[in-house]
């Protein structure tokens, strides 16, 4: 046997690498059906050094994918690898787009491989076309173009066609910052109709549908909203199937067409100047009545004076109106009770404001009148409305009522006892406590020396109460997540204490009180801040479902899920959201 040398050897190896790197190949596949693409990228006759880079994407939207599949083949005795890498994109930019070559490594160099044109879309499913060439359009129609600050917007997503459309995909709702949206019901099957557009007759339905409300002025923009939708190409076919969505057959060939809106834009103009200053932003039209239960009390007996403001438009807006009262009353906070719903007119329905008053003294009280002001976007003006005054008779309550540090002077004889003169002691004794002059007794030398240190005292404590008055916005931020954690676990599964925590931690963190706090305050509130709008949907989706587990019997929202919400919400509030 002929022995090889070690460079022999090591050219032997070198030789057989680069053979085996000119026999891989990377190679790129396009299929297109419809506005769909499939891009396959295809590996054979090497290993790579880990996932291709991919191209810049330009504006499709990636559907699924990459899906990796290896496969080996074994031909005449020898074995071969492939390794190949998928994804389907569609193309609502309406134009061809171009797919650069991918590149990957294999045994330290790197192949790349062919570019792919991915072609316009909506070519292919025949039926008459519109202006661009497509037989389908989405647009969105607005109403009114020029709202105020607070006015309900009503929003369509409608879908103009001249294929049969056999399913589309859930609309969502773009980006709208500035607005608070609220979807409406709409039924899963659209009702269809016909329409002339420009001379050109169409099929339409309207998809979806959202009630707008804008919290600022200005300028506003909604970005465009994607859909895709899947049609028919077109064949003969003798009738009607029973299988038909807007109309065809179930059997056909499907493809999908991706759409898109055209951005839309809104002037919004802020609310005229002038406003009373029991103006609180509600917009719309409303009426108030309310009531005192009753105006003859004894001291000491809860009175309740009911607020109920009924109407139409932006409710996040309506508050209970400020009032005032004679100083011997005692108010405590407000309950409030909310029967709002969406429609298409924007919040309709009922706010209920509850406040307990409890008199301290007997005699003549009174709750002066008060006055609730809203903005009627179709009068163009400022409303009021006005209840009270309230005069109320306070009888003495159980027992009798007096001024607090006036006690009943007791009468009687003066009796004396004993003798008037007393012994004299012969030499200086120390006389029993009871016959001990008031100023030496040691009650008399306490009370002097916290009548000399009460000055002081009071001056640290002022200033500890002003400093911790200071410090509580602060605190009650710095805690808000620990105290949310706490509560929880006080009563694990409870859907009670799980909504009364999340309403607790965000009344901390936003700086308002916990009674009454309301979801709809908490949406308001964080759009007013810029916060994300996937952000405010969790929140109010969680809050939804506590709701529906106190009073629907619903399965209690896991733990975990509700401190996610919360980290989530810290991440936002220490990136600018306190501000």
């Amino acid at each position: 046997m002929i022995p090889i040398s070690p460079l022999r050897r090591a050219m032997a190896l070198v030789l057989l690498m680069a053979l085996s790197a000119m026999a891989a190949t990377f190679t790129t596949r396009l299929d297109v059906d419809g506005d769909e693409a499939q891009v396959t990228w295809s590996l054979s006759g090497g290993d790579s050094d880990g996932d291709p880079r991919f191209p810049d994407f330009q504006g499709l939207k990636r559907i699924s994918g990459p899906s990796v599949v290896t496969s080996m083949n074994i031909i005449n005795g020898v074995a071969s690898r492939e390794k190949s890498w998928t994804m389907t994109f569609v193309n609502p930019t309406g134009k061809a787009v171009r797919l650069g070559p991918a590149s990957v490594r294999v045994d330290a160099q790197t192949l790349n491989s062919q570019p792919v044109t991915i072609p316009a879309s909506g070519q292919s499913a025949g039926g008459q076309q519109g202006a661009d060439g497509r037989p389908a359009r989405l647009l969105f129609e607005v109403e009114p173009r020029r709202p105020v600050v607070g006015q309900p917007v009503r929003l369509k997503l409608r879908l103009d066609f001249n294929v049969n459309v056999r399913g589309y995909d859930p609309p969502q709702l773009p980006s709208a910052p500035g607005f608070v949206a609220e979807a409406l019901d709409r039924p899963q099957t659209p009702s269809t109709s016909t329409r002339t557009v420009n001379g050109q007759n169409w099929n339409t339905a309207v998809l979806a549908e959202w009630v707008l409300f804008p919290v600022k002025d200005g300028r506003l923009r909604l970005d465009p909203l994607s859909l895709n939708i899947q049609v028919e190409e077109r064949q003969k076919r003798r009738g009607r199937d029973p299988f038909d969505f807007f109309g065809g057959s179930m059997f056909n060939r499907l493809q999908t067409l991706a759409l898109s809106t055209e951005p839309l834009t809104l002037e919004v103009a802020p609310l005229p100047g002038g406003a009373p200053t029991t103006f609180t932003g509600a917009v719309g039209r409303f009426t108030m009545k309310a009531k005192l239960d009753r105006t003859q009390a004894k001291a000491g007996e809860a009175l309740t004076l009911t607020v109920d403001i009924e109407g139409s438009g932006y409710f996040s807006g309506v508050e209970m109106p400020a009032f005032t009262h004679s100083p011997d009353l005692e108010q405590y906070d407000t309950q409030t009770e909310s029967t709002v719903r969406t429609g298409a007119k924007g919040q309709s329905g009922r706010k209920r404001f509850k406040t307990l008053m409890v008199p301290r003294l007997p005699g003549s009280q009174r709750i002066e009148a008060f006055t609730f002001t809203w903005y009627d976007p179709e009068a163009g003006a400022y409303r009021s409305a006005s209840a009270g005054p309230w005069v109320l008779d306070v009888g003495p309550g159980e027992g009798g009522a007096a001024l607090p540090g006036v006690a009943a002077a007791a009468g009687g004889r003066v009796q004396s006892y004993g003798t008037d003169i007393g012994l004299i002691l012969p030499a200086p004794a120390r006389l029993p406590l009871r016959q001990t002059p008031l100023h030496h007794r040691w009650p008399w030398l306490s009370a002097m020396l916290l009548a000399l240190l009460a000055a002081p005292g009071a001056l640290v404590w002022v200033n500890w109460r002003s400093h911790r008055l200071e410090l509580a916005p602060a605190l009650r931020v710095r805690g808000a997540r620990s105290r949310l954690q706490k509560r929880l676990k006080s009563a694990p599964g409870q859907a009670l204490v799980q909504e009364e925590a999340l309403r607790g931690y965000l009344a901390d963190r936003l700086g308002r009180a916990a009674t009454g706090l309301l979801a709809e305050d908490c949406r308001r509130e964080l759009s007013f801040r810029n916060a994300p709008a996937v952000l405010v949907e969790e929140l109010d989706t969680l809050w939804r479902r506590l709701e529906f587990a106190r009073y629907g019997g619903g399965k209690a929202v896991a733990e975990e899920e509700i401190l996610g919400l919360a980290d989530q919400l810290e991440r936002w509030f220490h990136k600018g959201g306190d501000q």
